[in-house]
């Protein structure tokens, strides 16, 4: 077995723990810090310890986006999110690394965690599986897709007109 395939099962048996289905609702921050899916109050987590090994640019694969829906709320749906490119105050190199890591999930077919506020208990998080499988570096957006699949073969980036196609979807 590849590391690459124990990271799927790593994350697969999360998925479990937590619920899996369609959508895991209703789940405390602290059990997702503790699981591993998620640390810290950034957007994009990456467990470099974890993963840091597993690619050949060293941004390692991302573990899980945060969608607080107050920024671009229109953005998530029951298909998908598009999830922009962070832009911070931090060092430039920390958001494009973060970049990487969302990109390395589709080079290495692997899922990410999509962590949103619930919208029933703002203090609970509603999970989704979810397959990063396009992104547009002129329009600095990810569409990740949701469910329990392996994504098809994708190009690594698309034209901003086929993004703002999937916008209307």
């Amino acid at each position: 077995m590849t590391m690459i395939q124990e990271e799927l099962e790593w994350r697969a048996l999360l998925w479990e723990e937590i619920g899996g289905g369609e959508v895991a609702l209703g789940v405390p921050p602290s059990k997702l810090r503790e699981l591993g899916l998620y640390g810290g109050q950034q957007g994009i987590w990456i467990d470099k310890q974890r993963t840091g090994h597993l690619t050949d640019d060293g941004h390692g694969i991302a573990v899980s986006v945060l969608h607080k829906g107050d920024i671009y709320p229109d953005d998530f749906d029951e298909t998908g999110v598009i999830y922009h490119y962070p832009k911070t105050e931090r060092p430039p190199g920390r958001d494009e690394s973060e970049v990487e890591a969302v990109k390395n999930c589709q080079r290495y077919s692997l899922p990410l965690f999509v962590i949103r506020v619930s919208p029933e208990d703002r203090n609970l998080r509603d999970v989704f599986w979810g397959y990063v499988t396009l992104w547009d570096d002129e329009a600095e957006v990810f569409i990740i897709e949701f469910g329990k699949f392996l994504p098809n073969e994708g190009t690594e980036s698309v034209g901003t007109l086929q993004v703002q196609e999937n916008r209307e979807r």
